[in-house]
């Protein structure tokens, strides 16, 4: 059992060659940090005390037993990559193996403990970190960064990063959209190119297209949020509240100001700034009434 096993023979180095602020058991390889491999190596319920990883010598290597290809030493960047690249391939190799469609392992990068289901496509430059779960029937990319979050079944996110996030089925997120985390969006809702949402719960149906920030707020089944709105949850000391009920439709370049809520059916015209409740299908409009004045230049054109 212990030849299946994958260690780390460490030394007390502080980084100094590799030119870094941070001891060399706290970086990456493979996405675990180097003192996992260490740890594993010498769990008692796994490995027989006579071999445990030898410590000295001001060194660090990656040993692989498994492959029979020995150690690897790592004192630079150069080796770092050199000793991350096979770890990261064998994880892509896995997860085709069971069906996922990854289309440049070179240039994919997948942690260990993320999970794939069958019939996934990840496209390059996607990175997925942490505890990532991604369900059957996704799109995946390209240039994703999604770290510790849920994307359920046959979603599509593109050019985006997600963050401790859920993204419920048959959601489309991005292009260049930012998931925060706590943002919980889905089933069938659409979060368009520079949209950002922050611990808020978008529920079915619900679009922001484009340039729209929802932070902390509640948006029901159906609601259209218009270019340009922002939920100005912060005062300066503290965050609050906004909720948009269910078929609201939130015209662009709209302020709605915490805490409030905008009733079901409720419409807002654009350019508003709203900072009391808004009544279920009421239209609301919290704008300067337009003036037009005649330019002096054109008046004086005019009288001569």
């Amino acid at each position: 059992m212990a030849d299946d096993l994958f260690a780390i023979i460490l030394a007390a180095g502080k980084g100094a060659r590799i030119r870094s602020a941070r001891a060399k058991i706290l970086h990456r390889v493979g996405g675990f940090f180097l003192i996992h491999y260490a740890l594993q190596a010498i769990n008692i319920n796994k490995v027989n005390q006579d071999k445990v990883p030898l410590a000295g010598g001001g060194k660090i290597y990656l040993c692989r037993s498994m492959e029979r290809r020995g150690v690897m030493e790592i004192n630079s960047c150069a080796e770092y990559a050199a000793a991350d690249r096979p770890l990261r391939l064998r994880k892509a190799q896995e997860l085709m193996a069971s069906g996922v469609t990854i289309l440049d392992p070179e240039r994919t990068y997948i942690d260990p403990e993320v999970r794939i289901a069958p019939d996934t496509e990840i496209l390059p430059g996607t990175h997925l970190r942490g505890r990532t779960v991604i369900g059957a029937g996704c799109v995946i990319g390209p240039d994703c960064f999604i770290e510790d979050s849920t994307v359920e079944d046959g979603s599509l996110i593109r050019y985006s990063v997600v963050e401790s996030s859920r993204v419920r089925s048959g959601s489309r997120v991005g292009p260049y959209a930012h998931l925060r985390p706590g943002a919980d969006v889905g089933p069938n809702v659409r979060i368009g190119n520079f949209v950002e949402v922050k611990a808020s719960r978008m529920k079915r149906g619900a679009k922001a297209g484009h340039l729209t920030y929802i932070g902390d707020s509640e948006v029901g089944e159906n609601v259209n949020i218009g270019a340009g709105t922002i939920t100005c949850n912060y005062d300066g000391k503290e965050k609050h509240r906004t909720t948009i009920e269910d078929r609201a439709f939130i015209g662009s370049n709209t302020s709605l100001v915490a805490p409030v809520t905008i009733g079901e059916g409720a419409v807002i015209g654009a350019g508003s700034t709203v900072t009391q409740d808004v009544p279920p299908g009421a239209l609301a409009l919290g704008r300067a009434r337009q003036v037009n004045k005649e330019r002096k230049e054109e008046k004086e054109a005019r009288e001569e």
